[in-house]
């Protein structure tokens, strides 16, 4: 198997390319980017990539489910880790995204 770096070496040109081929014109690429679902985890994404590690390594640490398949303990720290991002995301991330631009406006 390809380790990961490679792997995410690859991938992320080909994502880029799908992007700007879909660029300009009501492609298929547009349409998917623009489902409310995709935008909705795209304004969480930053909350989601910074949360997703500790709560990963919280998880690990201390959810160890017997008899699990390694598949359904991955969907569940996935699945937790997407839940801990929208909260942040909607509880931190954006009432200080509105202080901020609420204390810019004043000062």
């Amino acid at each position: 198997p390809l380790p990961p770096s490679v792997v995410t070496a690859m991938l992320c040109p080909l994502i880029c390319l799908a992007i700007v081929a879909g660029h300009g014109q009501m492609g298929l690429t547009n349409r998917v980017l623009s489902w409310p679902v995709v935008q909705l985890f795209g304004s969480a994404s930053y909350a989601i990539y910074i949360t997703h590690w500790p709560v990963k390594e919280l998880l690990q640490f201390y959810f160890h489910p017997e008899g699990w398949p390694e598949l359904a303990k991955g969907f569940f720290v996935l699945g937790v880790v997407i839940v801990v991002g929208f909260i942040c995301h909607f509880w931190v991330e954006k009432p200080l995204y509105r202080w901020v631009r609420r204390i810019s406006a004043v000062g």
